[in-house]
C-alpha cells in the first residue's frame, strides 16, 4: 500500500464515481479500478460496491477513507515543512578552544554578522587533546589552542600523523594571571618559585598536560605545586582567580580582557618556555563561511586574518 494508491482511493470516494475521479486525476478508469482491486486484495475485504448509480462504500471502506485522509494530510504537512526548510537559511559554527578565553564580544559580533534564520553555535571549551579529537572527528570544524613550547612540538608531530593543518598565530612569554588585589599584582615580573604557596589552577589532565610534569620554569618544576584545583570551565577559573589565593599560567593575548574582569597579568621571568597560539583544521578541508568569519573576528585584534587558501 502506497501513498499514491491511497490518494486515488480518496478521490474515488470524494467523487462517488471511478469515472469522475479518473477525469479529475487525468488518468484512465482502468488504472483506478486496478488500484481499488489491489487495495481490496491487500486488505482482504471489499471496499467499494459498484452499481448503476456509481459506487457504494462499505463500512470497512469508510474506515479506510478516514485513515487515508489523515495520512495524506500528514504527508501534505511534511511537504509544506520541506518547502519552508528549503527557504530557511541556516548557519553552523563548530569550534573547540583550549587554554584560551574567548572574548564575549567575538560571539556578539559573529551573531550580528551572520545572515540566517537559524544560527547553530557550538563552542566547546576543553583541553588540548579533546580539542584535537573534536577536529579529527569533525565534531568541530576548527580548534584554537594556546600551548607551551613542549606541547607545541608534540602537536606538530600529532598534526602530521592525523592529517591536521596547523596555523601559527603568534607566540610570546608565559604570563601568570591572578587577582588584582593580590600582593604580586603590581610586579612587572614574577618567579615561579614565588607562586608555590598559592593555589595552582589548571584544566583536567590529558596527554598534553602530562607533558608538563618534567618541565622546569626557572628552578621550579610544575610537580612542586601542591595546592591544585582542576577546573573544566574557564569562567569558573576567572571567578576563582578573582576571589581566592589562586593563579594560572596563561598568555599575553587576553591581558586586556582579563584586566576588565579584575585579573592581573604578570610576565613569568623564565624565558625558555613560551606560549604558542595556533588554530587547526583538517587537511584538504575548505573552511565554511561561518568558520572564516569567526576566525577573522578572533584574529582582528592581533592584526591578522586567515590565509586565502585555508
Amino acid at each position: 500500500m502506497d501513498v499514491k494508491a491511497l490518494s486515488y482511493y480518496v478521490a474515488i470516494v470524494d467523487q462517488k464515481s471511478i469515472n469522475k475521479a479518473a477525469e479529475l486525476l487525468y488518468i484512465s478508469q482502468p488504472v483506478l479500478t486496478r488500484t481499488v482491486k489491489a487495495l481490496e486484495k491487500e486488505l482482504g475485504v471489499q471496499l467499494l460496491i459498484c452499481n448503476n448509480h456509481g459506487i457504494e462504500i462499505t463500512t470497512v471502506g469508510q474506515n479506510l477513507y478516514y485513515y487515508a485522509r489523515s495520512i495524506l494530510s500528514q504527508f501534505e504537512e511534511i511537504e509544506r515543512l520541506k518547502k519552508t526548510f528549503g527557504s530557511c537559511i541556516e548557519t553552523r559554527l563548530r569550534v573547540s578552544t583550549a587554554m584560551i578565553l574567548l572574548q564575549d564580544s567575538i560571539i556578539q559580533k559573529y551573531f550580528s554578522s551572520v545572515n540566517s534564520d537559524h544560527s547553530f553555535i557550538d563552542i566547546r571549551e576543553t583541553g588540548i587533546e579533546e580539542a584535537i579529537n573534536n577536529v579529527r572527528s569533525q565534531a568541530s570544524e576548527i580548534a584554537i589552542l594556546a600551548l607551551n613550547t613542549v606541547q607545541y612540538r608534540t602537536l606538530q608531530r600529532v598534526c602530521k600523523i592525523h592529517e591536521l593543518e596547523m596555523h601559527v598565530i603568534d607566540k610570546g612569554s608565559v604570563y601568570v594571571h591572578l587577582s588584582q588585589k593580590h600582593a604580586l599584582a603590581q610586579a612587572d615580573t614574577v618567579k615561579a618559585s614565588s607562586l608555590l604557596s598559592m593555589i595552582y589552577l589548571h584544566t583536567p589532565e590529558d596527554f598534553f598536560t602530562r607533558l608538563n610534569y618534567p618541565v622546569k620554569i626557572g628552578d621550579t618544576e610544575l610537580s612542586q605545586f601542591k595546592r591544585i584545583i582542576t577546573v573544566n570551565n574557564y569562567h569558573t577559573i576567572i571567578n576563582l582567580l578573582k576571589h581566592s589565593d589562586a593563579f594560572m599560567f596563561g598568555n599575553r593575548w587576553q591581558i586586556e580582557d582579563l584586566k576588565k574582569g579584575g585579573i592581573a597579568s604578570i610576565r613569568l621571568e623564565d624565558g625558555h618556555i613560551q606560549r604558542h597560539l595556533v588554530w587547526l583544521h583538517r587537511q584538504r578541508q575548505t573552511l565554511s563561511d561561518e568558520a572564516r568569519l569567526f576566525l577573522n573576528l578572533f584574529l582582528a585584534p592581533l592584526n591578522q586574518s586567515i590565509p586565502a587558501k585555508a
